[in-house]
């Protein structure tokens, strides 16, 4: 199978997992009574709509604001805002209720005995108490304040209080959203790790209510925290769908009674699924996931410096795309562009040691030093610096002359005034392949770099009047930059012609395509090592070259 083919089946086996499990009441409802021979929208008193075990709260309800609405067969949906800006809105989808159905909706004020420290953010309960629902309702609470996302839990109880126990909510830190299957007592509330852990070693009043209970408990660990945390989730999607959906799915491959099919809906072993409902909430939990999938790779990649990183923040972008993800704010490479990009980047430090000999009668010594970022080309092909934005500042780091022989007199009339020296580098790194066993895009660690002068920001001489006629300091002052004699002297053999991008040129660039050791191709580049000599103008040129490569997510300088 073709990597991108077992990657599509992954995530749809993920997306079914989750889906089904919906289904199942592990993330619907932990108040789900079993299937009723009386039909949908029906109360019926059975021992799990009514219990009597498990944990109690005291709820405070407040009456004064219940709402009443008639909800006919067909479904609708029943609205209430509060004047503290908390709004809520249940809405009950077609085939859900067996026929029209008087409806209240009493928000709840607080719940005494709790053990979520953070108390309540918002509830309802809903009356008729115990009313079973065909199919899932949902809860929309919009909470004007906000909240922590990341301590957000469900919760629900049955009656006035008994049978307290976590159940699944989700949201964005401004609304929350549940699905139920039957009315009953529903909320969220705000609780630490710590607390949701405790919450759930407490006794639920039926196997359905703990089963919710539990997948509370790994979702809320899970959501914004490292996947590591997610591994019991993860574990117990996968054992539900090991020992409860593959049986009743692998039933039906050999028994034709075992499935039927009405339109959306399909019964499998006597359970009813709604797979595009299934799938497209399933889905949604899937895409939420990666998105924070992707904002915690950039978080790791600027704060532990992680450059790695950038590979799973690109397979989130593609697995987002193959989930074709139309949610708002959009995740893909061109609205996640800067913070790919930070995590990208690499400096690129250039040192040169160059000795000047003009025979016996002169010898200038220059130590350049200075490095470059490199950013990621806005076409993904290319990580480029140029002239487009700030080329890399090079400054020297000293420059000494020595007057040998005859030039000596020069000691007494002329010196150098390096102060306003500087320079600028301009280079580009390719992007030369893709690795078939990891799928990362591998760095050729082959720079192109053009190091040019400043304008008028060279080592300058300084002479005093009444200079010896004898010396012509004039003639010398071309000399003096190195980049432009003796740079070019030393490395005219390793111009090549200019290197092109898709939207940049770099002019007449050296090409550094031998002596560079390459390093591990993510953290560490590699780094070029070269001591060469010249003849430039009459003069010898002797120069040690280094230029490192590593990683610098999020550098600027």
């Amino acid at each position: 199978m073709k990597p991108i083919a077992k990657l599509i089946s992954r995530l749809m086996l993920v997306i079914l997992f989750a889906s089904m499990l919906l289904s199942c009441s592990l993330f619907s409802g932990a108040s789900t009574p079993p299937a009723s021979p009386t039909g949908a929208g029906t109360f019926v008193p059975t021992a799990q709509s009514s219990p009597g075990a498990g944990t109690s709260v005291t709820p405070q309800l407040d009456s004064a604001n219940l709402v009443d609405a008639l909800i006919p067969e067909k479904g609708g949906q029943v609205t209430l805002t509060l004047s503290n800006g908390i709004a809520y809105n249940l809405t009950i989808p077609e085939g859900a209720l067996l026929n029209d159905q008087e409806i209240t909706m009493t928000p709840i004020t607080r719940i005494d005995g709790m053990l979520l420290s953070g108390g309540l953010i918002a509830g309802v309960e809903l009356q008729p108490e115990g009313l079973v629902l065909d199919k899932p309702a949902t809860i929309t609470i919009f909470v004007p304040k906000g909240y922590d996302v990341k301590q957000i839990v469900g919760i629900g109880y049955h009656g006035k209080g008994t049978g307290f126990h976590l159940d699944l909510a989700t949201g964005d830190g401004k609304t929350i959203s549940m699905m139920i299957d039957s009315f009953s007592g529903h909320g969220a509330a705000s609780g630490t790790t710590g607390d949701v852990g405790k919450q759930a070693n407490q006794p639920t009043s039926s196997p359905t209510d703990a089963t919710a209970q539990q997948t509370a408990k790994a979702v809320q660990q899970c959501v914004g925290q490292d996947v590591a945390n997610c591994l019991p989730l993860i574990q117990q999607l996968s054992d539900t769908y090991q020992n409860q959906i593959k049986p009743d799915l692998q039933a039906a491959q050999n028994d034709d009674t075992q499935i039927d099919s009405t339109g959306e809906e399909i019964t499998i072993n006597g359970k009813l699924y709604n797979l595009p409902g299934y799938i497209s909430a399933g889905k949604a939990l899937l895409i939420k996931g990666l998105r924070n999938a992707f904002g915690q790779a950039s978080k790791r990649c600027i704060s532990q410096e992680d450059i790695s990183q950038v590979t799973k923040m690109y397979n989130r972008l593609r697995e987002l795309a193959l989930l074709s993800d139309d949610t708002q704010p959009p995740y893909d490479l061109q609205t996640k562009w800067k913070d790919f990009e930070a995590c990208s980047r690499y400096r690129l430090t250039f040192e040169s040691n160059m000795t000047w000999k003009m025979g016996e009668s002169m010898t200038i010594t220059a130590d350049l030093k200075g490095s470059a970022i490199f950013r990621l080309d806005e076409e993904g092909m290319y990580i480029v610096y140029s002239t487009r934005n700030a080329p890399g500042k090079l400054t020297y780091q000293s420059f000494d002359i020595t007057f040998n022989g005859a030039s000596q007199q020069l000691s007494n009339l002329c010196t150098i005034d390096t102060s306003e020296v500087s320079g600028k580098l301009i280079g580009a790194l390719r992007l030369a392949h893709v690795d078939q066993a990891t799928g990362n895009s591998v760095v050729d660690p082959l720079p192109v770099l053009k190091p040019t002068a400043f304008g008028q920001n060279v080592p300058k001489w300084v002479c005093k009047s009444g200079n010896n006629s004898n010396f012509d300091v004039s003639s010398m002052l071309p000399e003096l930059p190195l980049w432009e004699t003796g740079f070019f002297d030393m490395h005219k053999f390793l111009r090549m012609g200019d290197f092109v991008g898709k939207n940049y040129t770099v002019t007449d660039p050296y090409w550094f395509t031998q002596n560079f050791t390459g390093g591990d191709g993510v953290y560490h580049l590699g780094t070029l090592q070269l001591h060469d000599t010249a003849n430039s103008s009459g003069a010898t040129v002797e120069e040690d070259l280094t230029i490192t490569i590593d990683a610098a997510p999020g550098a600027t300088q």
